[in-house]
């Protein structure tokens, strides 16, 4: 049954064509105009740059992670939902399926994002290309959980939208857009995005600052960030297909 589920699921990906390029162009966008037009003094520019790449990247594939798994508010409304609970898929199974195909979207806004960096100048070791790019990749799943997890939750079509800003403003906090210090990098650290972000950036810093009054990111405490709000994530997301499945 979740072989079933997961080629449907993967059929899902080519209704939206349109929707597809959007998520894939936007953060090549934020890359461009960041990366070539924002001053970096004081830091080495090929780092800083490395690191808008890895951050427009994880952007991209969250975002294209959480509105693919956000379509489960749109299944419901279709009566989709009500079939599935026909089914002897568990909840789990369903959401693993929907994280999965929406997590592996996020494959696409990374390599694209990650083409871009390499045309305009971005230089990194084979290993940090590839290990920076698994963990983004990686990074992608929790935020299908909470785009499903909000779709369920909402009664209308708009919950994929408001699940869109939600991450728009998870993003801001979450270093990626411009560099947090100070009091700021210390909540920042602890909202969603920021440990994944800072993880796919391991490979490239060390966790080390690069600017003057920024704090250095150990590992450790990024990988313990991003677990729990996957964690978190992963719970709510459970609950709301329970709930949809009573109410269908």
């Amino acid at each position: 049954m979740r072989r079933a589920l997961l080629r449907v699921e993967l059929l899902r990906l080519r209704r939206d064509p349109v929707g597809l390029l959007v998520i894939i162009a936007l953060p090549v966008v934020f890359y461009l105009g960041f990366a070539l037009g924002v001053p970096s003094p004081g830091a080495d520019r090929a780092v800083v740059r490395a690191n808008l790449m890895v951050g427009m990247a994880s952007y991209g594939a969250a975002t294209a992670a959480s509105s693919l798994a956000g379509q489960a508010a749109v299944d419901r409304v279709q009566g989709w939902g009500r079939q599935l609970a026909l089914t002897r898929l568990r909840d789990v199974d369903h959401v693993l399926v929907r994280g999965a195909t929406a997590a592996g979207a996020g494959l696409l806004p990374t390599v694209v994002v990650y083409l871009t960096g390499a045309l305009t100048g971005v230089r990194m070791s084979p290993t940090a290309w590839l290990l920076s790019g698994a963990l983004v990749v990686l990074g992608a799943w929790p935020w299908a959980l909470y785009g499903m997890a909000v779709g369920l939750a909402g009664r209308t079509q708009s919950a994929t939208a408001a699940a869109s800003a939600g991450l728009v403003l998870f993003a801001f906090v979450g270093d990626v857009f411009l560099p947090l210090s100070g009091v700021m990098q210390q909540l920042g650290r602890l909202s969603p995005m920021y440990g994944s972000v800072q993880l796919a950036r391991f490979p490239i810093d060390r966790g080390r600052p690069l600017f003057d009054g920024q704090l250095a990111d150990p590992w450790w405490q990024s990988l313990l960030v991003a677990v729990a709000w996957g964690a978190i994530f992963a719970l709510l997301a459970v609950r709301q297909v329970a709930r949809s499945r009573e109410r269908g």
